[in-house]
């Protein structure tokens, strides 16, 4: 406003110099007459422009009324009683010399030497010049010119320049006073703020911010801006003024990441040191079982909530209950290995964060990760857990891979027998259902053959499957099959008479197929696995049944595993002789197991002979002889009874050896013996027609029993007692 007082007091004092005149309508309003001044009043106050304005009370104090003069001008009503009065005579005046052009001279002094003001004589002629000058103002009122067109135009134009120019320092002076009012956050304060939880996104949390007792609002107050807020450390906010509020102030906060704690029982070792966060706990390589676990989150974390685990323990299975926040799962002192374990979260932890578990397994190694309650290890395998690692993300985040530089050795966290289940096309009843993991398929004691059969895995968890291939009448061995597809024929009435089965990919590492066939004469054979054949070829034998059974990479068979697949007749000696001497007396028995038990009848009756002793352990090499000597001669002692059972029980379609070794006689601690051993259905029997011929137990049938079910022990040629 003071820049824009000056610029107008430019103005007058230009229009001043020109004219010798001061027009008051500058600084009164648009309704005020005009009305001369001094110029050297207007010098003085040139002079005094710098100096400060008077306030709003002192100019209203000292306001004259509309229309008046500066000081030292004539008041209104001087002039009113000058224009009545009658004009004084004048006096002729001076002629006042011609204006000289400038000569750059210093202009001559007043009439008394001054060179500042005028004197006293110059102030008297000048009153009564302005007294006839405002005579002559008057008088050109009452009779207006015809205005100037060019000035008037010009005259508008500075009136909008003067008004723009007032717009803009009025402008300049609100904001020079709104910046005068506005006051900085530097001495502002910022509440701490608690550490945050890590999420693996930007974390904001609003900041409460106070300048002096007054608590200011977001947004109205101040701006807020974040930096290094989303991972683990430490992060920026800087609070911005605004508004009323200039400056900017800045605080810091943690995000910190949530901790789990865990250890472990080990066998030979006891309680290990605790690990964390996706540290090993364990024996690596030691082949030491883990036999009890506990786990534990760590405290003062801004996330409420807790753990919880159980375990599936040897012996046992899974843990009934789930054990929490450090308490033990599993067994101290019991020797018995932890399988498998489930781990979840409970609370506000369990919606904020998933938590990440993979064990060690005996045989297979590091594997993948579970999570959230899933199991991890190994179900109904008898293997043992050797290690464990645990952590938690963020929920939602991707499973860790590789942590403390192991990686997963599979691609499954748990693994368990997938079960394999299978169906046949039998004779007479087409396709029968669907059956599994051993149970038999087909049919017995009905002379029914197979026909077809389908083969797959019951899961698919782990990646791999199975194929198959079968021996068909006519055909011989047919190409493989594989995850469910038919094998053999239908509506040609072939018989299948042999299989192999075997498991691919990944299955194959962890798991045995083990098989068997019921054929035609032989019953059930041994247990074959892998791709072995299980049946026969060559011989025109029927299938009759099939059995199929996964268990773990080398476990124990499910049963025997004798002659699983027979290509040649077994039913003849080789000998010419003997094989005619048995056709004819298997005339006398019959056939089938009334003939088996009629062969027995007639042997047992046969008197004993004593004869040679430790005939050797090629039984085919001495039976052949000793069966035809007993045949002839009908009578022998224990080997000459058991070849000529044996070679008629083979006769009959029985898988039968003799078996040369030793038991107790009667009042005699050891006496070498031999005997019959018959396989049917996967049971081995054996046949004594000696013991019943020596009537040594006359109360007890020597016929297809049990060696549980002996009188006496029987040992093989090495001792080993047979049971």
């Amino acid at each position: 406003m003071r820049r824009m007082g000056s610029r107008i007091v430019a103005a007058v004092v230009s229009l001043t110099l020109v004219t010798g005149l001061v027009p008051t309508a500058a600084f009164a309003s648009a309704d005020d007459p005009v009305v001369l001044g001094d110029p050297a009043e207007i010098e003085e106050i040139v002079a005094g422009e710098n100096q400060d304005e008077p306030s709003s009370e002192e100019v209203t104090s000292e306001e004259s009324p509309a229309g008046s003069l500066w000081e030292g001008d004539v008041p209104n009503e001087d002039v009113d009683d000058l224009l009545d009065e009658e004009p004084a005579e004048e006096e002729p005046a001076e002629e006042e010399p011609a204006e000289e052009e400038p000569t750059g001279e210093e202009p001559l002094a007043d009439n008394d030497g001054d060179d500042d003001s005028l004197d006293v004589d110059d102030e008297a002629d000048s009153e009564e010049l302005l007294v006839e000058e405002a005579i002559e103002a008057t008088e050109a009122t009452e009779e207006p010119a015809e205005p100037d067109v060019e000035q008037v135009e010009a005259a508008n134009d500075t009136s909008v320049v003067a008004a723009v120019e007032e717009v803009e320092d009025s402008s300049e002076l609100g904001l020079s006073a709104q910046a005068d009012q506005q006051q900085s956050l530097a001495d502002a304060t910022i509440a701490r703020i608690a550490s945050q939880a890590y999420t693996g996104k930007k974390v904001k949390p609003a900041p409460k911010v106070n300048l002096g007792s007054k608590t200011l609002k977001l947004n109205t107050d101040y701006t807020v801006a974040y930096a290094n807020n989303t991972e683990v450390g430490k992060a920026t906010v800087t609070v911005t003024g605004k508004g009323a509020y200039t400056g900017s102030k800045k605080a810091t906060f943690k995000i910190v990441a949530p901790t789990v704690t865990y250890a472990a029982h080990i066998q030979s070792v006891g309680d290990q040191a605790r690990k964390k966060n996706g540290a090993v706990a364990g024996s690596i390589g030691k082949g030491r079982r883990l036999e009890a676990v506990w786990l534990q989150l760590g405290s003062n974390f801004p996330v409420t909530g807790g753990i919880t685990y159980r375990s599936r323990v040897q012996g046992t299975g899974w843990e009934s209950a789930w054990s929490k926040d450090g308490a033990v799962s599993g067994t101290k002192g019991s020797s018995k290995r932890l399988e498998a374990i489930q781990i979840k979260l409970t609370g506000k932890m369990a919606k904020k964060y998933d938590v990440y578990y993979r064990v060690h397994a005996q045989s297979v190694g590091w594997m993948a990760w579970a999570k959230n309650g899933a199991v991890a290890g190994t179900v109904g395998m008898g293997l043992r857990l050797e290690g464990i690692q645990v952590v938690l993300l963020p929920k939602g985040a991707a499973a860790p891979g590789e942590v403390r530089n192991i990686s997963s050795a599979v691609s499954f966290a748990r693994l368990s027998n997938p079960g394999i289940t299978y169906q046949t096309h039998v004779q007479t009843y087409g396709w029968l259902k669907w059956t599994k993991n051993g149970a038999k398929s087909g049919t017995t004691g009905e002379s029914k053959r197979l026909e077809a059969l389908k083969v797959k895995l019951a899961s698919t968890k782990i990646s791999g499957g199975v194929r198959y291939r079968t021996h068909v009448q006519t055909y011989g061995w047919q190409g493989w099959k594989k995850n469910g597809r038919l094998s053999g024929t239908e509506g040609e009435s072939k018989r299948l008479e042999a299989i192999r089965i075997e498991l691919t990919g990944e299955v194959a590492k962890y798991f045995d197929v083990y098989y068997r066939t019921h054929v035609q004469t032989y019953g059930w054979l041994g247990w074959a696995k892998n791709g072995e054949k299980s049946g026969t070829a060559k011989l025109s034998r029927r299938m009759e049944s099939l059995q199929v059974k996964l268990v773990p990479k080398g476990a124990a068979a499910p049963g025997s595993t004798d002659r699983t697949f027979i290509d040649n007749d077994p039913t003849l000696s080789g000998d010419a002789e003997l094989d005619a001497m048995i056709g004819e007396f298997v005339k006398r028995t019959g056939t089938g197991y009334e003939g088996l038990r009629n062969a027995y009848n007639i042997i047992s009756g046969y008197p004993y002979t004593a004869g040679n002793h430790w005939p050797g352990p090629d039984w085919k090499t001495w039976s052949i002889p000793y069966a035809k000597e007993m045949y002839l001669n009908g009578t022998g002692n224990c080997y000459r009874y058991a070849s000529l059972m044996c070679w008629t029980a083979r006769r009959l379609g029985y898988d039968a050896k003799v078996v040369p070794g030793w038991n107790h006689g009667v009042n005699v601690l050891r006496i070498d013996h031999g005997w019959v051993e018959v396989f049917l259905d996967g049971q081995v029997y054996l046949i004594d027609a000696e013991l019943n011929s020596a009537n040594a137990y006359p109360e007890y049938d020597w016929f297809m029993i049990k060696y549980s079910e002996a009188r006496v022990s029987y040992y093989d040629l090495n001792d080993n007692r047979l049971l």
